[in-house]
């Protein structure tokens, strides 16, 4: 659509200058619509996989740090934004990881140390080995006080492992952490944009700074972990310690400190992260147990 011969966006009706609308920023493509178009919008709107894509990952992978360096120095428009980079790296993990039966607590191949833990758990709990019931209740023991909260809890825990193998309550609590995890992992990302934050308040910057920081690590974790679940055993152990790696790189480029204070930094991080998520984890493994 032209306005004397001057092109104007069909969506707005403003003159166009450029491939994209000035006023409204939609693309000044035939207004027709093909497969291609349609796999382009979708994919760019609910996925974040847009021709910037590459260039992305080309950067998050390529030079660790150098995405968070060029967001705080304002170029941020040839880049994918962070929140929907981490967004989309994750669902893309998770995904691969459901696809191909990935099984974050092994539970497969369990041990016997394995078995005889998750034995006293059930022991604990007072759940019998087997299918059999429990003894029908005295009237004496029926007269009750009523149950508090905390042992509401647990009382439907022990129904719910009540007569259940080691097997069975590994699966079930394998599949109750893989329900969580993403929105642990999400809720973690403001704890180590924390412990930056106090390592480097020296700096001057914003907390919302480390946070970015933080998208951009974990997204890249994500990629990485996705690239394992399709490469070989010896290949991703070479991964997971490229992570540690990345990490210590990407604070140098985005700190400027010497590799000195950088390392010892790195290793405050690593140590005090590892906890906060190890803290996590029992949290959530204490939501699967006891709230299901």
């Amino acid at each position: 659509m032209t306005d004397a011969g001057q092109p104007i966006c069909a969506n707005c009706g403003a003159r166009l200058t450029g491939e994209y609308c000035a006023e409204c920023g939609q693309h000044s493509a035939d207004v027709r619509v093909s497969i291609g178009v349609l796999a382009r919008d979708f994919l760019s709107e609910h996925v974040g996989l847009d021709k910037k894509v590459a260039s992305t990952l080309w950067r998050l992978v390529r030079f660790p740090g150098g995405l968070t360096v060029d967001y705080l120095a304002g170029r941020r428009n040839r880049y994918v934004l962070p929140l929907k980079l981490y967004l989309s790296a994750s669902v893309l993990f998770f995904l691969l990881a459901t696809t191909r039966g990935s099984n974050f607590l092994a539970v497969a191949k369990m041990s016997e140390t394995d078995r005889a833990s998750i034995d006293s758990v059930r022991t604990e709990f007072g759940v019998p080995r087997n299918d059999t019931m429990r003894a029908p209740a005295t009237a004496d023991s029926q007269v009750q006080p009523p149950a508090s909260l905390g042992q509401a809890a647990v009382r439907r825990a022990e129904e719910r492992f009540k007569g259940k193998s080691a097997q069975q309550i590994g699966a079930f609590l394998n599949e109750g952490f893989k329900k969580y995890l993403p929105n642990m992992i999400f809720a973690m990302l403001p704890v180590f944009a924390l412990i930056l934050y106090t390592l480097y308040v020296r700096s001057g910057r914003f907390y919302a700074e480390h946070l970015i920081f933080a998208f951009h690590f974990h997204a890249f974790v994500f990629v990485a972990m996705a690239l394992m679940t399709l490469a070989p055993e010896v290949v991703s152990q070479i991964f997971s310690l490229w992570i540690f790696v990345y990490l210590f790189l990407a604070m140098r480029r985005v700190y400027g400190e010497s590799r000195l204070r950088t390392a010892v930094k790195f290793s405050t991080v690593v140590v005090v992260y590892v906890v906060a998520l190890l803290a996590a984890s029992l949290v959530v493994m204490g939501v699967v147990v006891f709230a299901g």
